[in-house]
């Protein structure tokens, strides 16, 4: 969906295709996952907000010992927070785009 698929011609070849019924079913369907989805991906937002704002207080706890050994350490726990991140929010595009896709079916 949000990748490049011309969601415009695919609803009017649904459109086409499907009866009224079994398009409504799909856009239902899309509708209930995606709000199905909704759900963890906002429990995922909280929790690695909450888990960048530990580090944030981890960091400042350690203070110069956050240049010495456990540095490395530290470099990748934030690599990580923010691959999860982009992950997330690549989700939540996805999810508003099906989201667009089931009220275009309508």
């Amino acid at each position: 969906m949000a990748g490049g698929t011309d969601t415009t011609k695919l609803v009017a070849e649904l459109r086409a295709d499907m009866t009224d019924a079994a398009r409504e079913a799909l856009g239902e369907h899309l509708r209930q996952s995606c709000h199905d989805l909704n759900n963890p991906l906002g429990t995922l937002g909280l929790e690695l907000f909450s888990l960048d704002e530990v580090l944030v207080g981890a960091l400042e706890s350690l203070g110069p010992a956050a240049h010495g050994p456990a540095a490395a350490d530290l470099a990748e726990l934030r690599t990580i927070l923010t691959n999860l991140t982009q992950a997330q929010r690549q989700l939540e595009v996805t999810v508003s785009a099906l989201q667009r896709f089931a009220r275009a079916l309508s």
